[in-house]
């Protein structure tokens, strides 16, 4: 596992956790550029949650063309500006979108991302699942698949857009695009490892661990 050197001993960096739940796409875009404009100059992390009806994404990278398959008519697809391909949000997937000003604070993004991975890692551990970030793979892997995604979106040097990570949700819904540039990717859930956990669960045992990396 690679080390971050995003967190230092004296860091002052507050975390600032804010759950909101299932919501409209739009919504959660618009709350976004608001927790942006807030940020700015600051040394904040905020951490927006979120859970989605079927909702497919197209980062820089994605085009309808080579990444949507078989679309399901209740699937709304949004071309958005994080880098990527192709994801999926469903119900049952917990999204979490963290807001900082890594310019201001003189952050570097792949230590971000490893700081924000780090996370999850050690909280599947927990839940008793052994799991680990590979940077390769943009995500965090089990040994049957992968089980959260990463894609941000930095934005004059503040950071939007995330992670995901399959909790209970239907991962047969995956078959209407190429995960990450992959038909049938191979994919894992929390779920199938026996473990009872509600999303605004997860993502305070996320935030949680965030904070005792520093």
């Amino acid at each position: 596992m690679t080390k971050s050197r995003f967190i230092s001993k004296r860091s002052a960096m507050q975390i600032s956790p804010k759950y909101i739940g299932l919501s409209e796409y739009p919504q959660s875009l618009h709350l976004q550029n608001e927790y942006m404009a807030q940020v700015k100059g600051r040394d904040e992390l905020i951490l927006l949650g979120f859970e989605y009806n079927s909702v497919i994404t197209l980062g820089k990278r994605g085009n309808e063309a080579d990444d949507l398959l078989n679309l399901n008519k209740n699937s709304e697809v949004f071309k958005i500006e994080r880098g990527g391909q192709a994801t999926l949000h469903n119900l049952g997937q917990l999204v979490i979108y963290p807001i900082y000003d890594l310019r201001a604070n003189g952050k570097g993004v792949r230590d971000f991302i490893l700081f924000l991975n780090h996370a999850h890692e050690k909280t599947l551990q927990q839940l008793g699942i052994k799991a680990e970030y590979h940077e390769a793979e943009g995500g965090v892997m089990t040994l049957k698949g992968k089980m959260s995604f990463t894609g941000l979106r930095i934005d004059q040097g503040i950071s939007s857009h995330g992670l995901s990570v399959n909790i209970n949700n239907e991962l047969n819904d995956f078959s209407q695009i190429r995960a990450c540039g992959r038909e049938k990717a191979r994919l894992d859930r929390v779920k199938d490892y026996n473990v009872q956990i509600e999303l605004p669960e997860y993502f305070e045992t996320y935030q949680h661990f965030l904070k005792h990396e520093m």
